[in-house]
């Protein structure tokens, strides 16, 4: 379901390891202080959808800087297998 008047697909689930049950996309994305969580982008990595997505809102955090080290290794397997495949970018 995407929310027509923001075109975020607002109400994708995903498993929140904080509060231990799933929770929509708009929760990450906007939380009570008006700021993305500050696990969007370990959270939303593995959705193709949601990713790139995910990595602007992580960015737009106070003092973040690179991305956790498991993104990092999700990145570098994702383009080994698409460069295997022939697929690459």
């Amino acid at each position: 379901m995407v929310e027509e008047r923001t075109g975020y697909p607002d109400g994708k689930e995903r498993y929140c390891r904080r509060l231990g049950h799933p929770v929509p996309f708009r929760y990450c994305r906007l939380t009570a202080d008006g700021t993305p969580c500050s696990s969007i982008r370990e959270c939303w990595v593995g959705d193709p959808e949601l990713r790139e997505l995910a990595a602007e809102l992580a960015e737009s955090l106070p003092g973040n800087s690179a991305p956790p080290k498991s993104v990092q290794l999700y990145e570098l397997i994702r383009r080994a297998r698409e460069a295997r495949s022939g697929t690459a970018e």
